[in-house]
């Protein structure tokens, strides 16, 4: 409630106000999560109290998440976060504090060597493919380039006239 201090006197003055809440330690929660897409590291946590009266739900991707719902709150606070791999649910109020903990790794797929020897082969492929397309198309220009020069280069020699040194009359 509210607790005034006042002195009185030949007029009654308000030396001090304070409003005192008084509050129980918070209730233990209970995290689960929910993979939605591994690839992009996108799932969805629920943050419980163990009593089952406060809980909420948020959407998490790419190490972010956001609050979906929640149950009101009056005296507390409920918080879901990713930090240093793992997500964490944290219940709290002025007077202590609650959490548990997931490891994200295991909610989000991780880059394998079969993945990544996929990509280099692929990568390759297309290389190879330009590669060949180039030089394909350098032989033919080349190849038209030539014939076309040794066209404009042939001479041809008509024979001179046969002169005969006989003469008929």
């Amino acid at each position: 409630g509210v607790y005034k201090a006042v002195s009185s006197g030949e007029k009654d003055t308000t030396a001090a106000e304070y409003t005192i809440r008084v509050q129980d330690r918070v209730s233990p929660v209970n995290l689960t999560v929910t993979p939605n897409d591994p690839s992009f590291c996108n799932f969805t946590a629920t943050c419980r109290t163990t009593d089952s009266l406060i809980s909420g739900t948020f959407q998490c991707e790419n190490r972010t998440c956001r609050l979906l719902k929640q149950t009101d709150l009056k005296n507390s606070s409920l918080l879901v976060y990713i930090d240093e791999g793992s997500i964490i649910c944290n219940h709290s109020n002025h007077v202590s504090w609650e959490q548990d903990a997931k490891a994200v790794e295991s909610l989000c797929e991780k880059e394998t060597a079969h993945n990544r020897t996929t990509a280099i082969v692929s990568i390759v492929r297309i290389t190879l493919v330009a590669l060949l397309v180039v030089v394909g198309t350098l032989t033919v220009s080349i190849l038209t380039c030539k014939k076309k020069s040794k066209l404009l280069e042939t001479v041809y020699e008509v024979p001179p006239p046969q002169v005969s040194s006989k003469f008929f009359l």
